[in-house]
C-alpha cells in the first residue's frame, strides 16, 4: 500500500497520512498536512474536501469530486 501512497503523493506534491478507508475499504482516505481530504483506489485519485466536514459530506451525499491526474 506505501508504494500506491508514495504515487499519489507525487501526483499532488505533499506527504499524506492514512486516515481510513470508504466503501467497504475499497477507497482509502487521507490527510495532507493542511487538512485536505483525499480518496484513492488503484490509480485513481481524488480530493473529496478542502476539510474533514466538507469530505465527509461529499462522501454522504454522493457528490463527484474530479480526479486528480
Amino acid at each position: 500500500m506505501r508504494k500506491i501512497i508514495n504515487k499519489y503523493e507525487k501526483r499532488i506534491g505533499r506527504p499524506l497520512d492514512v486516515i481510513g478507508e470508504a466503501f467497504i475499504g475499497h477507497m482509502v482516505l487521507m490527510m495532507d498536512y493542511e487538512g485536505k481530504i483525499y480518496g484513492g483506489y488503484d490509480s485513481f485519485l481524488t480530493c473529496l474536501g478542502e476539510n474533514y466536514y466538507e469530505a465527509i459530506n461529499n462522501l454522504c451525499e454522493g457528490k463527484e469530486t474530479e480526479e486528480i491526474e
